[in-house]
Formats: structure tokens, C-alpha cells, sequence
């Protein structure tokens, strides 16, 4: 009878003293350290989003931010220039030339200073001339690969300085009479012509150009227009 007294006050302290949980929680997860409540566990099926490659940072220029291109720039240029003597026993005189211009597209105004230099001679008498013309020329260009074409006019003034010598004059000096003679001649200059520089380093450009120039002398004691063709080749810089 005591064996069973026992069993019954066990049995009955059971009954009476409650569960924490129910039976299931002794199978609950636990909850999660910091927020109390529990995580969902992840979707193993759920597709996940691409992660886009981190690069190093690029720096872009922008057109904004980029130096203005200059609209006016400008060239000198030394070169040899062919041009038309005012004499009718010179027809050609030739000399260095020295230049300057100013660009702004599609057009362009130079200052060109020239000198010419020709000989001649006939049965009495040997000729030397000295030209020196100053013009200012204006026109278009356009640039092609390269470089660039170019057509204009100019108009300045031209002088011209003539030593006139005895073909003996140097017998003559020897008795102090036929000593040489000067004379010069002032007039217009007017010129037309066509070209094209080609930039072959660094700013540097090789310059031809062609065409006609008219020019107002005196001639064996008259003012006339000579006319002819005139050429120039020279190496130019740009600024």
C-alpha cells in the first residue's frame, strides 16, 4: 500500500505543474540574439541578383571642359618669290620674301614685304635692278587633311632702284666720265593668285603658291602697266 500512496502523489504533481512551450517547444528554433525574433530561413529556389563588377574610377573629360580651339591664329613665313620686272629687258625678277598672316575660317589677311633682284644688258649698256614691293592680300582658305587651299588678291606699292652702267664703263671710271647712273620708280602693285600649305611637323608647313601680278612703272621714260606671272615657295609657322 505504500508503493502505491507514492505512485498516486507523483502522479498527481504532474498533472497539477504546467509545460513551458507545449509539447513543441522543445523543436522551436531558437530566437535570434540581437532582435529576439527568429530569421526566416532562406528560399533555396529564390533567384538572386547579379552583382555588377566593381572598376577602378575613370575620370571623363567632357567637350565642355576641353581648351577652347583659338579662332584666330597666325603664321610667318620666309620664302623666295618669281615676280615680273617692271623693265622690258628684265622680265623676271626673283628674291627673298618675308610674310605675316592672320587667320580666321574661311578667311585669312597677310602682310607680305618682297624683294626682287635682276640683271640685264645690251649692246651699250648693263642693267641692275632692285625691287622691293609691299602688299596686303586678302582671301579664303579651307582646310584639306593636312593643310589647307587658299586663293586672294593684294594690292600695295612696288619701288624699283636701276644702276645703268656703260658696257666700258670700267675703262671709263679711268678717265673720270661715264660713271654709272641711277634712277627708281614708284608705283601700284596688284596681284592674284591660288595656293596650298602642307604641315609636315609640329606647325611647321611647306607654302606654294601661283598666279599674275600687274605693277605701274616708268619705262624708257613713260609709265606703263607691266604684267606677268609670279610664284612663291617658302616654309611657314604657325603661332
Amino acid at each position: 500500500m505504500p508503493a502505491v500512496s507514492l505512485a498516486l502523489l507523483l502522479f498527481a504533481a504532474a498533472e497539477s505543474s504546467p509545460v513551458v512551450g507545449g509539447d513543441d517547444a522543445r523543436f522551436a528554433e531558437p530566437p535570434d540574439a540581437i532582435s529576439g525574433e527568429r530569421e526566416p530561413a532562406p528560399d533555396p529556389t529564390a533567384a538572386t541578383e547579379p552583382v555588377a563588377p566593381v572598376s577602378a574610377a575613370t575620370t571623363t573629360v567632357s567637350a565642355a571642359d576641353l581648351p577652347p580651339a583659338p579662332s584666330v591664329f597666325y603664321t610667318v613665313l620666309l620664302g623666295y618669290r618669281a615676280a615680273p620686272s617692271p623693265a622690258k629687258e628684265t622680265t623676271l625678277a626673283a628674291g627673298p620674301l618675308l610674310a605675316a598672316s592672320a587667320l580666321r575660317a574661311p578667311f585669312y589677311l597677310a602682310l607680305r614685304l618682297a624683294m626682287g633682284r635682276a640683271w640685264s644688258a645690251n649692246d651699250s649698256w648693263t642693267f641692275s635692278r632692285t625691287g622691293l614691293a609691299a602688299t596686303l592680300s586678302a582671301g579664303g582658305w579651307l582646310e584639306v587633311g593636312v593643310g589647307r587651299v587658299f586663293a586672294g588678291v593684294g594690292g600695295g606699292v612696288e619701288v624699283v632702284l636701276e644702276q645703268k652702267a656703260r658696257q666700258d664703263s670700267t675703262r671709263l671710271e679711268g678717265l673720270n666720265v661715264g660713271g654709272p647712273r641711277w634712277r627708281w620708280s614708284g608705283g601700284p602693285h596688284l596681284d592674284l593668285e591660288a595656293g596650298a600649305s602642307v604641315t609636315f611637323w609640329d606647325g611647321l608647313a611647306v607654302e606654294v603658291a601661283t598666279g599674275s601680278a600687274v605693277a605701274r612703272h616708268e619705262v624708257a621714260g613713260t609709265r606703263r602697266w607691266r604684267w606677268g606671272l609670279q610664284s612663291r615657295l617658302g616654309l611657314a609657322y604657325a603661332l
